[in-house]
Formats: C-alpha cells, structure tokens, sequence
C-alpha cells in the first residue's frame, strides 16, 4: 500500500498537522461506523464483525493518541479569536 503523501517531512511538521490528522481520522471513524457497523453480513458472521469491531477500536485509540502527544496547537476558537482581533 503507497505511503500518504502530504508534502510535509517530519521535521517541517507543524501544529496544524495534528488537528488535521485528528479530523481525518474522526471522518474515517464516522464513515467506517455509518457504511458497515450495521450491514446483515457482518452481523451474521461473528468473525467478520469482530474484526470491524478491531478496527473500529483501533482507529478509537488512534484518535486518542494522537490527542495526547504534547502538542502546542491551540483550539480553534482561540486562533479565531486571535486573527479576528478579538
């Protein structure tokens, strides 16, 4: 599988790259949960749904890793506040 390229090289990673990839990552959880959690196959096949269910918590935990890593990125309504003036 080809690696993602996002012009980025690990020392050109800034702030934004961690709440980008925390959006991504969330898009593809919520896509993952609405396209197969329910489908008749999956609940059929206990097997089948236990790896949806693995790979459901592994992008859980992904999400939540990624959150943890000691960033210095601020939220967002902080940014907006601080380029708004106000």
């Amino acid at each position: 599988m080809p690696e993602h390229d996002s012009g980025a090289k690990p020392d050109e990673i800034n702030p934004g790259h961690y709440f980008e990839l925390l959006d991504r990552v969330h898009v593809t959880e919520l896509y993952l949960d609405t396209a197969l959690r329910d489908h008749p196959v999956l609940q059929k096949h206990d097997d089948l749904n236990e790896l949806f269910e693995s790979a459901a918590a592994s992008l859980a935990e992904l999400y939540q890793r990624i959150g943890g890593i000691d960033q210095t990125w601020e939220p967002i309504t902080d940014c907006r506040a601080k380029h708004s003036g106000g």
